[in-house]
């Protein structure tokens, strides 16, 4: 019973179906809440520059800032899928960032967001299911 798109079209109320090209995927139980809500959901989208620095890029987009630092469980490099890659780990609630997977594989920087296991609960399976095929 999820949905998987690549986004939501405020304007329309509806979402954006996935296709060939698409450069990043939301996997959610209720697409509704993109139109009025704070959404639960897990998305993987390559980004468009290839990012050196993954702490860096992560701190100078400010998705933990000082207001919702006491949410952060853990900030540090690690290993995911083989691939050194930096993660942020926080705590459910409303204006959280969500959790922050940041890597780098084939010339192509990927990021990972997803919420708290105790937001969605499964997110950590959905993640743990997701691999590089080539």
């Amino acid at each position: 019973n999820f949905s998987i798109f690549q986004d939501a079209d405020q304007a329309q109320g509806k979402t954006i179906p996935v296709n060939a090209s698409s450069k990043k995927i939301i996997i959610t139980n209720n697409p509704e809440m993109f139109f009025c809500c704070e959404p639960v959901y897990l998305s993987i989208e390559i980004l468009e520059k290839y990012i050196t620095n993954l702490e860096k890029w992560v701190n100078d987009k400010k998705f933990i800032n000082p207001d919702n630092a006491y949410r952060v469980k853990n900030k540090n490099y690690t290993n995911f899928l083989g691939e050194r890659a930096y993660r942020v780990q926080v705590e459910c609630g409303i204006d959280s960032p969500g959790n922050i997977i940041l890597l780098n594989h084939n010339s192509e920087t990927f990021y990972i967001r997803y919420d708290s296991e105790e937001c969605f609960p499964l997110s950590e399976k959905i993640l743990s299911t997701f691999k590089f095929i080539n």
